[in-house]
């Protein structure tokens, strides 16, 4: 009501300031992906383009790297490394690493690991261990998804397929087992010459391993088989390769990567067999390789003011109290794109979102 008094009495006057900063990723594109392979005596891990060019350190002074991984939702990568499973912000170059599973939860050797956005687990093979394991990416217990294996080095995952599937080096064999953990493991193919990497091709529905070989510089192989056909039979995709060792498909492009232990180098084929193997950088002592892209990353604050303003007013025949609130708040999304080259390129764009004012005096509402 209107104030009709002279006289005004201010009881009380308070504001609050709320502010908080959330940091999401945006799912990296198709056309940012890159090749990763770790380089464990060097301590690094590689990248390079698709074709192969480009090719940087992406991590340096790494304690012995393996297994590498990468969640393109989260814009994390993961890698194993000497008792150790770290991680990292993909995006950021200057971002810490984190020890995410170490020597307390029984970590002793961990080599090729492998990530899967859909259940949200990362799973690794331990070779000292002789454990197939995995965990939560969002946190939670290291489960056992096999023990007693004889010299686990890889593993796949294969979500539509309700399968994980491994690598024993030490008896030539690659094994399988339901992801919900209803059934016990199998023997998917036995017989293989020292297998080493392991990769799913989740289009064409086949999996694929590389044979390290023995007996000379041409005696390694990759291999195919299809997805859950225990039982059937293995096909021969590559010969005559020099130690083949870290592999990972790519069905989107339509392409097969390996890294070469005895030639020390990249290399790629189409999955559908035609062509010719294509020589895509240097690499020097890899073991491990995967493809993957950083997320962007989108920054998004919010700052939210209260007031309560409450005054009595008085006069002779007249006393009214009128309580007045008042509420704004605004976001924006400053999105910072880091361009992996060797001079970081950084851009970023602020947008204001919203900018509401609310304002309450008995029944009278405002808001622009």
């Amino acid at each position: 009501p209107a104030a009709r008094s002279s006289r005004f009495t201010c009881s009380r006057c308070v504001f609050w300031l709320v502010a908080s900063t959330m940091v999401f990723a945006v799912p990296a594109r198709a056309e940012d992906l890159k090749i990763y392979w770790t380089q464990p005596n060097a301590g690094t891990i590689m990248r390079s383009a698709l074709d192969g060019s480009g090719s940087e350190a992406y991590q340096s002074g790494l304690t012995y790297p393996y297994g590498v991984a990468i969640d393109m939702d989260t814009g994390m990568i993961y890698w194993a490394a000497r008792q150790k499973i770290q991680r990292t912000l993909l995006a950021d170059a200057n971002a810490p690493i984190e020890d995410w599973v170490d020597a307390s939860d029984g970590l002793i050797f961990p080599m090729g690991v492998s990530l899967s956005s859909t259940d949200r687990m990362l799973y690794w093979a331990d070779m000292t261990s002789e454990k197939v394991q995995r965990k939560p990416l969002d946190g939670g217990p290291v489960e056992d998804i096999a023990i007693g294996q004889r010299m686990p080095t890889c593993v796949a995952v294969d979500v539509e397929g309700d399968q994980v599937y491994w690598i024993t080096f030490g008896d030539g064999k690659v094994h399988g087992r339901p992801l919900d953990l209803s059934g016990p493991s199998q023997e998917a193919v036995a017989g293989l010459s020292s297998p080493y990497g392991i990769a799913v091709d989740t289009v064409n529905r086949q999996l694929y391993w590389s044979n390290y070989g023995s007996g000379g510089t041409s005696a390694g192989s990759i291999e195919r088989w299809d997805l859950g056909a225990y039982g059937a039979g293995k096909e021969t995709f590559l010969t005559g390769l020099n130690r083949p060792i870290g592999i990972t498909a790519q069905p989107e492009t339509g392409m097969l990567y390996w890294v070469s232990y005895g030639s020390h180098t990249l290399y790629g084929a189409r999955l559908d067999g035609s062509g010719s193997i294509t020589t895509l950088a240097p690499a020097d002592s890899a073991y491990y390789i995967t493809v993957g892209a950083y997320a962007k990353l989108e920054i998004v604050s919010t700052v939210t003011t209260t007031g309560t303003f409450q005054s009595t007013l008085t006069n002779s025949s007249q006393t009214s109290t009128m309580a007045t609130t008042t509420t704004s708040s605004f976001a924006w999304t400053p999105t910072k794109t880091t361009t992996p080259t060797t001079t970081q390129s950084v851009t970023n764009t602020s947008t204001l979102l919203t900018d509401t004012t609310t304002r309450s005096a008995s029944t009278q509402t405002n808001t622009s």
